[in-house]
């Protein structure tokens, strides 16, 4: 960022933090936009994050089919005991 007056830097703070997070999602980014100006500036602040994506990642793996049935004497803990 370069440099600029004080004002014109808290100008360009104030449209980045308004900017959509996350907002790679044009059509997040359209909605936001469209919804951010009805908005009283408290609820402006408390529904920014809902625009946010889910951080978990989604897995394909389902942990019931990929477990199979074990029991002690399955698992080879490399020594015997007599």
């Amino acid at each position: 960022m370069t440099r600029t007056k004080a004002l014109g830097g808290e100008r360009m703070a104030r449209k980045l933090q308004d900017a959509l997070p996350g907002g790679e999602n044009p059509l997040r980014a359209a909605v936001w936009e469209f919804i951010r100006p009805i908005l009283p500036p408290t609820l402006v602040e408390l529904n920014r994050d809902a625009f946010l994506p889910d951080p978990t990642p989604e897995t394909s793996v389902d942990p019931d089919q990929h477990r199979g049935d074990s029991s002690l004497e399955d698992i080879n803990l490399g020594a015997e005991v007599p």
